[in-house]
């Protein structure tokens, strides 16, 4: 290699670590801008997805008018007695997280999927109101084993029920939640 050459070697990485400084800097400052509006969107889409599971299009204004939902694994006690709350279970394609509803009898009242990375077209079942999503609905833990399996997708069914099972655990051992 020439000095010629070694130089203009020099130069190219030098241009190439410019522009990733370039570009990492937008990347940040992009983020940097658009993190409060879209943390403001994920919790509309948290109280509307709240509202629907709970039947009551009343939760978000009943929470004070705050913008944030309840923190994960810290229910709110609803008017009507109901437990309301999210927890977060480790299935096939990462993290999953749930929003659930409990009876003032410690049945469920349903069971909702906030956000998952299950594989697309495997895990579909687990979001929205689908009929599997639908067999939680007045189970108490005990039965969660009679939850049904989907082939293909052992991994996500067990994590859904060990998700549903741990908030009730968590649950039945805290004193009290506060009230919407």
């Amino acid at each position: 290699m020439n000095a010629t050459t070694g130089t203009n070697l020099l130069k190219g990485m030098a241009v190439l670590v410019i522009l990733a400084g370039i570009i990492i800097g937008a990347l940040d400052y992009v983020h940097e801008a658009t993190a409060d509006r879209i943390e403001v969107h994920q919790n509309r889409a948290f109280w509307a997805l709240a509202e629907e599971l709970a039947g009551d299009s009343t939760l978000h204004e009943s929470a004070h008018g705050s913008a944030s939902r309840p923190e994960i694994g810290k229910p709110v006690r609803l008017k009507d007695g109901r437990l309301l709350g999210s927890t977060s279970t480790a299935g096939y394609g990462g993290d999953i997280e749930l929003l659930i509803l409990l009876n003032p009898d410690g049945s469920i009242g349903g069971v909702r999927t906030v956000r998952h990375a299950e594989t697309p077209g495997i895990g579909d079942f687990i979001q929205g109101a689908t009929p599997w999503m639908g067999q939680f609905r007045s189970l108490h833990s005990g039965q969660l084993d009679f939850i049904d399996g989907r082939t293909g997708a052992t991994i996500t069914v067990n994590a859904m029920r060990r998700g549903v099972r741990g908030f009730i655990s968590t649950v039945s051992s805290q004193e009290s939640e506060p009230t919407l």
